[in-house]
């Protein structure tokens, strides 16, 4: 589930010099737990970095798991940098 407290902090914070890419990439990830998704094989493994390193299931786009989650990543990055 979505905690919109969060994700609301990260829009009130994102244009503070102090807070980091590493604070933002850490807030969005708890904010939107379903990112999550993209890095699991199995229903059972909930750890992203066995799974990540995995990357191969593919999506119906054609690419893998980890590439999705990877653009998912970029693109909120891409709102943070601007």
């Amino acid at each position: 589930t979505t905690n919109w407290e969060l994700a609301k902090r990260c829009a009130e914070q994102i244009r503070s010099p102090e807070y980091t890419t590493r604070h933002f990439h850490d807030d969005i990830t708890h904010a939107f737990p379903e990112l999550r998704l993209y890095c699991l094989e199995t229903e059972e493994d909930l750890d992203i970095s066995k799974s990540i390193s995995a990357g191969m299931t593919s999506t119906s786009a054609g690419r893998s798991t980890f590439e999705e989650y990877q653009r998912t990543i970029g693109a909120m990055f891409c709102i943070f940098w601007l």
